[in-house]
């Protein structure tokens, strides 16, 4: 089999001339990079050393954290690359929650807003997805996607896990800051308020962030969504989410549930009882903090997927967090991008993490591409 082409890990030092060509060419200790030549595998040991040993033991790891329940793993972690190609396959292809998912550039451009309810949907039987309260309020105890299945009653082979990382990351988020055992479904607080850092294909998503209202029932959800991925034409608007995302079968009972979701505008938002509130901000968090701090103060700040070491941007946000003190947890593409993460905040902090920074374990995080 070909071996499959990455990104050279020495492309930026000028000391081994330009690419030559695709980055086939593995580190013989770690196996973790790659280069185009030998000599960009030589001009970037000086750089690579420090951290070869490191990702040997993350590598003997890679196996463990792969393992998924899903009968699709495998396919879909050979299809990563062009997940169009295995949503093909499953018939979800630029449909619904999915366009977010695939990286046709004539289906980027596409949004919610407008679309036809179902359009919205998972485009899935009811059998397959989660369109509607699952028969045991109780959230219980869910430790893998496993128990998290078995909970919502859906069989292995649904691919909703390959959205439902995003709200289970935040509640898993919330569940670290309150304590592991923490139970927000029976807290005496009624109102949670979440500011979401650099979301992407989150917002044209955001029909899978109603699965909090059964993780978090009786409880009033305001998400923040702060990005500069925010188009210009949706900032301060508020999305209000009162039921699940809908399933394709007609006779279903997501059809005739007396909740609706809509879209609505800041000014229109009286007419709906509203359990789940998203609002969208365009612009870096440090610029745009002193308008959402009027909200009132966030009970989470969670940054997916942050890239802390990869984006200078990040500086003033953790600067602005440190100064704020607000309980912030952010999640990186792997493990060595978290240890990286860490040297980073912890050099604007001026002190060590007195929490670990976090990698929350999330299905995306070790089969695709960073978002």
């Amino acid at each position: 089999m070909e071996e499959e082409e990455g990104y050279c890990a020495g492309s930026h030092l000028g000391g081994g001339g330009a690419c030559v060509g695709p980055a086939r060419r593995r580190c013989g200790s770690c196996g973790a990079v790659r280069y185009c030549s030998v000599a960009h595998q030589r001009a970037h040991w000086l750089e690579h050393k420090e951290s070869c040993q490191r990702m040997v033991r993350q590598m003997e790891e890679a196996e463990a954290l792969n393992e998924f329940p899903f009968p699709f793993t495998k396919e879909f972690a050979i299809d990563n690359h062009m997940p169009c190609s295995f949503l093909e396959k499953l018939g979800l292809h630029g449909k619904g929650l999915w366009k977010g998912e695939c990286k046709c550039l004539n289906l980027k451009s596409v949004t919610i807003k407008g679309q036809a309810e179902n359009d919205e949907g998972w485009h899935l039987r009811s059998s397959l997805c989660p369109c509607t309260a699952p028969p045991r309020p109780d959230v219980g105890e869910i430790k893998d996607w496993s128990s998290y299945y078995g909970w919502r009653q859906l069989p292995l082979c649904s691919p909703v896990a390959l959205l439902l990382h995003q709200p289970l990351t935040l509640f898993h988020a919330l569940s670290l800051i309150g304590g592991r055992n923490a139970n927000f479904s029976t807290t005496s607080q009624n109102s949670l308020n979440i500011h979401y850092l650099g979301p992407e294909r989150e917002i044209d998503q955001i029909g899978v962030f109603a699965e909090l209202l059964c993780l978090l029932p009786r409880i009033q959800i305001n998400i923040d969504f702060v990005g500069p991925a925010v188009p210009s034409s949706r900032d301060q608007e508020i999305v209000s989410l009162c039921g699940y995302a809908k399933c394709l079968d007609d006779d279903c009972d997501c059809k005739f549930s007396s909740l609706r979701n809509e879209e609505i505008r800041q000014g229109n938002s009286d007419r709906f009882h509203r359990n789940l509130t998203i609002q969208f901000w365009k612009g870096l968090y440090h610029d745009r903090y002193e308008e959402l701090a009027k909200k009132g103060k966030a009970d989470l700040v969670l940054a997916p997927n942050a890239g802390v070491a990869a984006f200078p941007s990040w500086r003033e946000t953790i600067e602005l967090l440190s100064m704020t003190r607000l309980p912030t947890i952010m999640t990186d593409y792997c493990r060595e991008a978290c240890i990286l993460a860490t040297k980073c905040i912890s050099t604007v902090h001026g002190r060590p993490l007195s929490h670990p920074f976090c990698c929350v374990c999330r299905y995306k995080l070790i089969l695709s591409d960073s978002h």
